[in-house]
């Protein structure tokens, strides 16, 4: 490289970020929220399910809670590392 050259490259202005991030992000966002929507529905549909059968004891409506709780929120540390290093159909 010639002295020409590296001063153009230490004059020249850092690259911007891609202004398709913003978008990428938001679409990441949006895809959290839906998820966290879907989890949460599904959680709502078991309880009405357990509300609507008189046979169930009302002791299993805490217990769903306390599954959910755990699963999504306890775990989460040894699952994500786990989802993070395999492909997601591998996961599944």
């Amino acid at each position: 490289m010639n002295l020409e050259t590296r001063q153009r490259q230490a004059n020249a202005k850092p690259a911007k970020p891609q202004e398709n991030s913003k978008g990428a992000f938001f679409l990441l966002l949006g895809a959290q929220f839906l998820s966290a929507f879907a989890d949460n529905a599904i959680l709502f549909t078991t309880i009405a399910l357990v509300l609507h059968d008189p046979e169930l004891p009302a002791w299993y409506i805490p217990a769903l809670q306390s599954v959910f709780l755990v699963s999504f929120v306890l775990l989460a540390p040894w699952v994500g590392p786990v989802a993070d290093r395999y492909a997601k159909p591998r996961v599944l």
